[in-house]
């Protein structure tokens, strides 16, 4: 009951969002960061407690938070993981709506923290040149918290330990933050070459995030059946 009203919770609080940040009709690049997203879920690997799932989607949310307004950012970034964890990963629909839900809430709250220390949305540039630095830092770091603190908190309740101990087995070793850092890293990367080039952007990721993920299938062994997931953070 205590699970079901979290993610009960957990879902009103992204679908309210989205709903009072939406500003009309999408833009063209929703479309494209949409379609970005989704394959990125398809890199996904088992982490070791509670069969949580992480992909490397989280160097395209990253993405797609410093491109897209927020609730453009958070409703592509939500359909991703809903399509994605229903169709392939072949998830229960509770533990999709929950995934997809947890997720648009990083992605919002990012966004929120990129834009309130002074970051300007769609500037990839900025970053770079070293203006919005701290914005940008601040954004991968309440993106990662909060993206794994909801899935241990519904791990936690799963499989009855606790909040630290399910965080801690999931995510607290040094490779789980060097590589966050790298996906963060390649998520403003992307967001500049997709300014400045377009799709061409996509494929001059491609191949170190396909480290990364390579890097993750050597590190995690799957251990259980449970289907929280983490976008990557999962």
């Amino acid at each position: 009951m205590v699970l079901r009203l979290f993610v009960l919770l957990t879902t009103l609080s992204a679908v309210s969002w989205i709903a009072v940040s939406w500003q009309g009709m999408p833009s063209s690049d929703f479309w494209f960061w949409l379609g970005v997203c989704l394959v990125a879920e398809l890199l996904w690997v088992r982490l070791p407690l509670g069969g949580a799932t992480l992909s490397m989607a989280s160097c395209c949310n990253f993405a797609a938070l410093l491109m897209l307004p927020r609730a453009e950012a958070m409703l592509a970034v939500a359909a991703s993981v809903f399509v994605s964890e229903l169709l392939f990963v072949r998830k229960p629909l509770q533990k999709v709506v929950f995934n997809s839900s947890q997720t648009a809430l990083a992605v919002g709250a990012a966004s929120m923290f990129f834009v309130l220390l002074g970051g300007r949305i769609g500037n990839p540039i900025s970053i770079i040149a070293g203006v919005n630095i701290l914005p940008a830092l601040a954004a991968a770091v309440s993106y990662f918290l909060i993206n794994s603190g909801m899935v241990s908190m519904a791990v936690s309740q799963t499989h009855g330990t606790s909040f630290i101990s399910a965080w801690w087995e999931n995510y607290g070793n040094r490779f789980e933050f060097i590589s966050n850092g790298a996906l963060f890293s390649l998520g403003i990367l992307f967001a500049l070459l997709y300014s400045i080039s377009g799709i061409t952007g996509l494929f001059l990721i491609l191949l170190p995030m396909m480290v990364a993920y390579e890097g993750y299938k050597r590190m995690v062994q799957p251990e259980s059946t449970s289907d929280y997931s983490e976008d990557k953070a999962a």
